[in-house]
């Protein structure tokens, strides 16, 4: 699944140009994807993951200057990567397709995946701060 996204390049909240390979080759990664900023439930989120140890990175749609300001707000110390057109976040899973009132809408899953080399290990759906924190519990091992 990682390999999905090689040759892939986002911005993150300093306007750099990050490509995606360079997290595909990490030993064990922590990757958030939310929608955008708006909500105070991802904003926290965002915190929670400040605090954790490891390799991580947050996506969402939102443009460099609202990640640049929500960074500075949080004192965020990774990366949020800009994905407006939505490649990494479709090609990670998190877009869904439901039928509604006859017609086809994407719905936008917040979803956190941890990578093992290379390798899918753990994937959730986390729409609220303890369902969050219970994923982060529940690969404490993995970090061992």
């Amino acid at each position: 699944m990682i390999e999905e996204l090689l040759g892939v390049n986002l911005y993150n909240q300093r306007a750099e140009i990050i490509n995606m390979e360079q997290y595909a080759k990490s030993t064990n990664l922590l990757i958030f994807v939310y929608p955008n900023n708006r909500n105070p439930e991802f904003l926290g989120m965002l915190g929670i993951l400040n605090r954790y140890i490891g390799d991580k990175i947050a996506i969402n749609t939102d443009s460099v200057d609202e990640n640049l300001n929500v960074a500075a707000q949080l004192k965020i110390e990774f990366d949020i990567l800009s994905d407006p057109s939505r490649i990494v976040i479709r090609r990670l899973g998190a877009i869904a397709i439901t039928r509604v009132g006859g017609e086809d809408r994407e719905v936008f899953i917040p979803t956190a995946y941890v990578f093992i080399d290379g390798r899918l290990e753990k994937k959730a759906s986390v729409y609220k701060q303890d369902e969050f924190m219970e994923f982060l519990n529940s690969i404490e091992y993995l970090r061992k």
